[in-house]
């Protein structure tokens, strides 16, 4: 049994601790619970960029194929729904 001690609390003792702090922070660091700093930002632009790429990408290679090649193939047509569907 890992936790020993917990079958011996009480409902009340267990909730105090259950809602209390799990350590406290290092000497210097002031715990920000209500918004933590994270990178929403950055994803957000490197998904925006991936997907403008990969549209780019696509357009490029339609251009070619249709009015450049003038031949289309099975998996010209497949590709665009592929990597949408990913």
């Amino acid at each position: 049994m890992l936790f020993p001690i917990i079958p011996i609390l009480g409902p009340e003792q267990l909730q105090y601790l259950l809602n209390g702090p799990a350590w406290t922070p290092p000497p210097g660091v002031l715990p920000n619970f209500d918004d933590p700093p994270n990178l929403t930002a950055f994803v957000i632009l490197t998904l925006t960029l991936c997907m403008t790429f990969a549209t780019l990408a696509i357009f490029m290679r339609l251009y070619t194929k249709l009015l450049l090649i003038r031949t289309m193939a099975y998996e010209d047509c497949e590709c665009p729904c592929v990597i949408y569907l990913v």
